[in-house]
């Protein structure tokens, strides 16, 4: 449960609205291997700061995951 920094107090909106979330939301097509297209994380090579592309990792995976599956099951 989130606490209200300033008054002590559970954030019911925001627990309720992440259980909700947690409900709507395939697992299976949340976590890698789901995600087939890594390409789309990487860098163009002229966008590309100085140093090699790093590769993907698997936070940013799920987290586009999680998103494009928020926005699907709204």
């Amino acid at each position: 449960m989130v606490i209200n920094k300033n008054k002590n107090e559970p954030n019911s909106s925001m627990d309720d609205l992440a259980n909700s979330l947690m409900d709507k939301l395939d697992r299976s097509k949340v976590f890698p291997p789901f995600y087939n297209n890594p390409e789309e994380l990487i860098n163009p090579s002229k966008v590309r700061s100085v140093g090699p592309p790093r590769p993907p990792n698997g936070f940013l995976l799920c987290r586009k995951n999680v998103h494009r599956q928020a926005r699907e099951r709204g």
